[in-house]
């Protein structure tokens, strides 16, 4: 396996990176506190409402909790889960 540069972090500054080893996706606050996430999909844990596999960052948005804000997201294999304040 090869390392590659991800081109969107190269305009897109990251705050953290949420993710466990046991996932195959990943999410990734920025510092303009978005949401972005990538990776494997089937069971629809990106939060992107798709089943779709997705290889590049992609915004997330929680319209319910636009005035809270994120305190951690944890990933597991097959599920994902946002806790806001």
């Amino acid at each position: 396996v090869t390392p590659v540069v991800v081109e969107y972090f190269q305009s897109h500054k990251i705050h953290q990176i949420l993710t466990s080893s046991t996932a195959w996706h990943c999410f990734a606050q920025l510092t303009d506190s978005k949401i972005v996430s990538w990776g494997m999909n089937t069971s629809y844990q990106l939060g992107l409402n798709s089943s779709q596999n997705v290889s590049i960052p992609t915004q997330v948005t929680f319209p319910e909790f636009a005035k809270k804000t994120l305190v951690q997201i944890g990933c597991g294999l097959y599920h994902s889960c946002a806790l806001f304040k």
